[in-house]
């Protein structure tokens, strides 16, 4: 059975489940959002998933994913021990500069790789208003996700024809590239920033 069949089976199992695919696809993005997308947006191609229900699905697991960013540096800042690591000042400082470009910092980490996670817990740690984070994920979100889920829907649309089966083989390859790049990257910066110190 090839990996095409496998997958297909797999849905079509979840199917008379209408309810598993949503779940399936949120929980998706909280454990790798980028290859999620680009499997939902190939399934949706192939008429696999609805493209509304693929989208949908697709943003709420990602803005929920962001939020619960958010969430672990607040309970993280929420108690002394850990704000005994930072300095006063420099909790101030940091606070005071993130606070001035909040809305701007948000919005562009969602197209920075590597810089999410950073940004948001930040956020949430540093305390400031959960209702300032949310227009700026959400529409991110909305934008970057968008995107990405057509490229992939492109691109199932136009392989399905051109590779067949060897198209999820490709897609396998794509995903764990894309994965080692990042990887490779992250160890690259913190190399810098240890030389910075």
């Amino acid at each position: 059975m090839s990996l095409t069949h496998l997958i297909n089976a797999v849905v079509t199992s979840a199917l008379p489940h209408v309810w598993l695919i949503p779940l399936a696809i949120i929980l998706g993005t909280f454990i790798l959002e980028d290859a999620t997308t680009m499997l939902v947006g190939i399934l949706a191609a192939d008429g696999q998933i609805h493209i509304t229900l693929a989208l949908l699905s697709l943003y709420l697991g990602i803005i929920l994913g962001d939020f619960w960013l958010y969430g672990m540096g607040y309970m993280a800042g929420s108690h002394r021990w850990a704000r005994w690591f930072i300095s006063h000042s420099r909790y101030e400082t940091t606070r005071a500069w993130l606070e001035e470009r909040f809305e701007g910092a948000v919005f562009t980490s969602r197209f920075v790789p590597g810089m999410r996670l950073p940004t948001y817990t930040a956020a949430g740690f540093l305390q400031l208003p959960f209702k300032r984070f949310v227009p700026p994920v959400v529409v991110g979100t909305l934008i970057w996700t968008s995107l990405f889920f057509a490229g992939a829907y492109l691109f199932g649309n136009v392989t399905s024809s051109w590779l067949g089966v060897w198209r999820w083989p490709l897609v396998i390859i794509v995903v764990l590239g894309w994965l080692a790049f990042n990887r490779w990257r992250l160890g690259r910066r913190a190399e810098k920033d240890a030389k910075a110190t």
